[in-house]
């Protein structure tokens, strides 16, 4: 039987915006019990994010662990902007959960190599930012920490990849002024040994 918390929310919420809900805040038992009432993992609901979305944005590693279990797609995408969970995870300073998820996308088969759909407005950053048709490895060089950016590259990423204005993970590192252990993680072809 469904707890009082569960009830009160469903009286107000569908099953699919309780579990968004109990995903965003890393809630693992209400994540549950919306579950077992019936809730769809993998329909999108707020802000037409599913519940694994809202997880992997809000750095929510114990439910989007939990989510990839019982069968969240590691390879969800925003429709308007082509953003994949991989992408959204890391719109935000890297930390040792977000790195767990992306660790964990990667192991559940989540494509490393996926463009956002060009110059789209997009909603994972507080300001007008527009897609750059970039694949997440430049958002790990701009946001992500040397254990995450490894865990890309060692997954098939490709570090030469350009964004639409031809731009490298590489350029993405130096225009946040990431450090030389990041710089020379990304590292390709011509700019090889670069970096002493």
């Amino acid at each position: 039987m469904l707890n009082h918390k569960l009830d009160t929310e469903t009286a107000m919420l569908s099953l699919e915006q309780t579990l968004w809900h109990a995903a965003w805040n890393g809630d693992l038992m209400l994540i549950k019990q919306s579950l077992e009432a019936g809730a769809q993992i993998n329909l999108p609901s707020i802000n037409k994010a599913r519940p694994f979305e809202a997880a992997a944005y809000n750095g929510q590693a114990g439910a989007c662990v939990l989510l990839l279990d019982v069968g969240a797609d590691p390879n969800a995408f925003a429709e308007a902007t082509g953003e994949s969970v991989l992408h959204q995870v890391i719109t935000k300073s890297s930390n040792l959960r977000r790195t767990q998820i992306v660790k964990a996308l990667i192991a559940a088969g989540a494509d490393v190599t996926r463009r956002t759909s060009p110059q789209v407005r997009t909603f994972c950053f507080a300001r007008d930012v527009r897609t750059r048709g970039e694949m997440p490895l430049h958002r790990a060089a701009a946001y992500g920490d040397a254990e995450m950016i490894e865990s890309w590259i060692r997954a098939g990423a490709d570090k030469s990849a350009k964004d639409i204005h031809g731009e490298s993970a590489l350029t993405w590192a130096s225009w946040h002024l990431r450090d030389h252990a990041i710089l020379k993680l990304l590292l390709y072809v011509e700019f090889e040994g670069s970096i002493p």
